[in-house]
């Protein structure tokens, strides 16, 4: 099976990492968002899990831990003061390391109607070359049916692609309609929350929820897994 990754936020709490880790294959990291526009960040909960997340996989030795930040972006705002905004986020957690991953967030939620493609391109893209400018990083895109309903094409900086869909298979089309390909898709998220805690997709061999609760699930399908992920 896949490495499997959670993604959390702060609405659903503090989580045991050290059990997740422990738990062993194919449970394999956490993602958590940081921040929002220039407006939101985690504050002491996303502080306490960015910390824990990194103690869970040093604990149980694991060399296949993953651990990841995002960054939903606001897309009329300025992209440079929102890298800085993450930047200085995961700064007061602690900082972050050469195997941490950064992930875009580019969905339509929260967004003004009006926003056009030509805007969430210019920001997406400014914003993934400030945090490469100040870091170093790579920024991985977590997107999809708003980028479709677009008509955005362009990988706006990003290296990798993350996408959700909540169905039995991931079909080629829908990251190809999106400009990405097999190769460049990192994660799958196949298991979504909505209200009330229900899944809304159990799928084919995977599991529907997670060691230590319901969260959202995301399948590591990159070639060479959170080594390959890590180096790009």
């Amino acid at each position: 099976m896949d490495p499997l990754i959670v993604d959390v936020y702060e609405g659903d709490g503090a989580k045991n990492w050290n059990a997740l880790a422990s738990a062993g294959a194919p449970w394999s990291g956490a993602i958590i968002k940081a921040t929002q526009g220039t407006y939101y960040s985690g504050g002491t909960w996303f502080g306490g899990q960015w910390r824990l997340v990194e103690l869970a996989g040093a604990h149980s030795a694991r060399t296949d831990w993953l651990r990841g930040a995002y960054h939903y972006i606001d897309v009329v705002q300025s992209p440079d003061a929102q890298a800085e905004f993450f930047l200085k986020a995961l700064a007061r957690a602690g900082g972050f390391g050469p195997r941490d991953v950064f992930v875009v967030d580019v969905e339509r939620a929260g967004q003004r109607t009006s926003v056009t493609a030509r805007q969430v391109i210019d920001c997406v893209s400014r914003f993934v070359e400030r945090i490469r400018q100040l870091t170093g990083k790579w920024v991985m895109l977590y997107g999809g049916s708003w980028l479709y309903d677009l008509g955005i094409t362009d990988r706006m900086g990003c290296r990798w692609l993350y996408i959700a869909r909540y169905t039995e298979t991931l079909p080629a089309q829908v990251y190809q309609r999106i400009g990405w390909d097999l190769a460049s898709l990192a994660l799958w998220q196949y298991c979504g929350l909505s209200g009330g805690g229900k899944v809304d997709s159990l799928l084919h061999g995977y599991p529907s929820t997670t060691p230590i609760g319901p969260m959202d699930i995301s399948a590591l399908v990159l070639k060479g897994g959170a080594s390959a992920l890590i180096a790009g």
